[in-house]
């Protein structure tokens, strides 16, 4: 499942409508980080948990 979400991504990335240069796509990425707050501040921690608590519902 992830090498086909993979492809797709590589797939949408590159075509002609949603091209940008390597540098532009870095500097949105870096523009980007840190920018948004979850609330929570144990994520990273307790991944799989939220994961699992999420698919349930």
């Amino acid at each position: 499942m992830a090498a086909v979400i993979r492809q797709g991504l590589d797939l949408l990335l590159r075509s002609a409508e949603t091209a940008v240069s390597d540098d532009e796509r870095g500097a949105r990425a870096i523009s980007a980080a840190g920018r948004f707050r979850s609330g929570g501040g144990n994520g990273a921690v307790e991944h799989d948990r939220h994961l699992r608590d999420a698919y349930r519902g």
